[in-house]
């Protein structure tokens, strides 16, 4: 049965007895122990610092270490760089092929076209290969 308004409009609200659930749907899984331990503060810094070049939360990088024995960081700062490049170096390929598309030069759209897909191919297997969740 569907409440209504004093003026008989239907308000969105049930009756009381089959209330809507509010919020995030709960996991299927959750995580509900707590286990703790201490560190030395050495050894806090270390792990937050090892955890933030990871680029990850503490909790997930103490975690991950634990049960896998072993945390892949994402990238590092020079893996970052060179990404970047290549998706610069991508974008400006792509850029190039749509002028040579526009002024009708065929060899050298099909030329920068075959390049631009094997960087892409190249930037798929990088991303492929770096996932870490």
């Amino acid at each position: 049965m569907q409440s209504t308004s004093p003026l008989g409009f239907y308000d969105g609200m049930d009756v009381p007895s089959k209330r809507r659930k509010k919020g995030r749907p709960r996991k299927k899984n959750p995580r509900s122990q707590i286990i703790s331990t201490y560190f030395t503060e050495k050894e806090a810094v270390i792990l937050r610092g090892n955890a933030k070049k990871a680029g990850m939360p503490l909790a997930r990088f103490i975690r991950k270490k634990v049960l896998n024995g072993e945390v892949r960081a994402r990238f590092t700062e020079e893996e970052l760089l060179g990404l970047r490049k290549m998706v610069s170096l991508s974008n400006s390929i792509t850029d190039l092929v749509k002028i040579a598309e526009k002024e009708g030069s065929l060899v050298t759209m099909l030329y920068f076209k075959e390049h631009r897909e094997k960087i892409d191919l190249l930037l798929n297997e990088f991303y492929r290969k770096s996932d870490v969740l």
